[in-house]
């Protein structure tokens, strides 16, 4: 998608899934049809949520707490009151 650029982490390398693009590198989800003609868009936050919680317990799970850490504040960023990213930074 030309002039897309991810604001999640800068990529402009992006799949077509039905009505979203997805960036190929985090996995981040915007809305085609809410592409600005500068070449923003707005991300589903529901969508962004999932693909940090999902790439942070990849992280945990290969105990590299630091990693994992940094994408659970992200995603408490969006939903302060996300349990799993909670109990996770807890826990570290």
């Amino acid at each position: 998608m030309q002039g897309l650029v991810c604001t999640s982490c800068g990529a402009n390398d992006f799949a077509e899934d039905g009505k979203y693009y997805i960036c190929n590198y985090c996995g981040t989800r915007y809305l085609r049809e809410m592409r600005s003609t500068a070449g923003a868009a707005s991300i589903e936050k529901e969508g962004r949520l999932s693909d940090l919680l999902k790439r942070a317990d990849l992280y945990w799970r290969h105990n590299r707490k630091q990693q994992a850490v940094a994408l659970y504040k992200q995603a408490l960023e969006l939903d302060a009151n996300c349990s799993i990213a909670n109990e996770r930074i807890r826990r570290r």
